[in-house]
């Protein structure tokens, strides 16, 4: 399986009229415990004052914090964390036929994630988080783990929005 702790780290230069850098560091650890899986996820990164907007880091929605709206907060500078428990509950089993089924069981994945930016640039729509934005949610992956739907509050606004994706298992 995969290996319980992987870091990756990119940089990036860009040279001519408009020199710049940019740094990532992105962190993933999993952790059995019996059939549960504990999986902590972040990532950190740097640009300098003259990286372009499109290579800026944004925060917010889909990917980080559900709850808060999409790509709400950004910037050159961003940090993104994120703490998520996965149990599988036994759950109907639907025939789907010369497919299969819909597997015997629903993963459901009580998390905390958190984000901060700083940095902002004028002509982009998100902004700085004037400090660390944080929300609380659950995800709930059905299909042999295929299909993710999620709710997350957003503490700061006190809002809760919801996202459903395809995964990447």
């Amino acid at each position: 399986g995969p290996s319980p702790v992987t870091v990756e780290t990119t940089a990036e230069v860009g040279v001519g009229s408009q020199a710049y850098g940019r740094a990532t560091v992105d962190v993933s650890v999993v952790r059995r415990a019996r059939s549960t899986m504990l999986v902590a996820r972040g990532w950190a990164g740097f640009g300098t004052s003259t990286l372009p907007p499109h290579r800026s880091f944004a925060v917010g929605g889909r990917g980080t914090l559900i709850g808060e709206r999409f790509r709400a907060w950004g910037g050159r500078r961003a940090a993104f964390a994120r703490l998520e428990w996965q149990v599988p509950v036994p759950f109907l089993s639907l025939p789907l036929g010369s497919f299969g089924s819909t597997g015997p069981e629903l993963v459901v994945a009580p998390y905390v994630g958190a984000a901060w930016a700083g940095g902002e640039y004028a002509e982009l729509a998100w902004q700085n988080t004037d400090g660390i934005r944080t929300v609380l949610g659950v995800g709930f992956e059905w299909l042999h783990r295929l299909v993710r739907v999620e709710f997350g509050y957003s503490v700061e606004d006190s809002r809760l929005r919801a996202s459903a994706d395809l995964s990447r298992y």
